[in-house]
């Protein structure tokens, strides 16, 4: 009878992981921001489910994983958000980011959810309300589901998600001003802003950008990179122009992850190891195409899932 068991737990497993594997990494990367640590994540809430599965063998798996999810995914933002972080956090680049469909009727679809700028903006959310949000608005959770996975009343669920949608106001207001897909000309003026790195054209750089654009760079402290968040087209434009002369550039592709225009570059290794072997460089671009924030990823483990890509 326990071996009847044991094996009728392995298949519902088997059967769970094939069709809810990809929601619950989805889940779990716009959670965390990173799919190295979505991944993890996911590979620990099926090892529990495993080693303690729930009571009731009758009970549907997905919601029961759903909520192991999502208390290691709170878990782990308070865990990161105590530890110290050298220069600014980026969100990770990740190829499946945008391609599970969580929701056909959710606020926020699968690529804009996964933009860098809609994970920028939760990370001003408190572990309990990115959990709600993330669960209202993206996998388009009731609020009676909401308050199962998250172990909140109904009550704190309304009170939690109506704050948490106050604290993403600024994101929704430049939302509008920022294009979700990359029209023809805001590709136009990628594509010659990136040109104009290469061949270090340094009024054709500034002229790509708008007044208030932002620079961002993220090493996790293990390469060189400005630590702190470069503003203003001169600023930046000088910042990267100096960069492209003094870091030689081995191969560029084109890596287009997380629903925005974007290129992993090799870079020539220095010998004291300071500079990375690899980055990522992505762009959100207002309504005419300038480009208004420039991501700079270095960090190795938010590379990591930039090498599993089909090429």
């Amino acid at each position: 009878m326990h071996l009847r068991r044991e094996e009728t737990h392995r298949a519902g497993l088997e059967e769970a992981f094939r069709r809810d594997r990809g929601f619950l990494r989805a889940l779990l990367y716009r959670m965390t921001g990173v799919g190295a640590d979505a991944d993890d994540l996911l590979q620990e809430t099926f090892r529990r489910a495993w080693e303690r599965p729930p009571l009731d063998p009758d009970r549907p798996l997905r919601p029961w994983l759903t909520t192991v999810a999502m208390n290691l995914a709170r878990d782990h933002l308070r865990q990161r958000r105590r530890q110290p972080y050298i220069g600014p956090w980026l969100p990770g680049i990740d190829p499946e980011a945008a391609t599970t469909e969580l929701s056909a009727s959710a606020r926020y679809d699968q690529k804009e959810s996964a933009s860098l700028a809609f994970l920028l903006a939760l990370e001003a959310l408190t572990p309990n309300a990115r959990g709600v949000l993330v669960l209202r608005d993206v996998c388009d959770l009731s609020v009676e589901e909401t308050a199962v996975v998250t172990g909140l009343s109904e009550v704190n669920v309304r009170t939690t998600h109506r704050r948490a949608r106050q604290v993403l106001g600024r994101y929704e207001a430049q939302k509008t001003a920022r294009g979700l897909a990359p029209t023809e000309a805001a590709e136009a003026v990628a594509y010659g802003f990136f040109s104009a790195l290469v061949s270090g054209d340094l009024q054709a750089i500034q002229a790509a950008l708008s007044e208030g654009v932002e620079l961002k760079s993220d090493t996790g402290g293990v390469f060189m990179a400005a630590r702190r968040p470069i503003h203003g087209p001169r600023r930046v434009a000088s910042l990267l122009y100096h960069l492209g002369q003094k870091v030689p550039t081995l191969s560029v592709e084109p890596c287009p992850y997380n629903a925005r225009i974007g290129w992993r570059i090799t870079h020539a290794e220095r010998p004291d190891g300071r500079q990375a072997p690899e980055s990522w460089m992505g762009f959100d671009q207002d309504a005419r195409g300038q480009i208004v924030a420039i991501y700079l990823i270095l960090a190795p483990r938010k590379l990591s899932r930039a090498t599993l890509s089909e090429r």
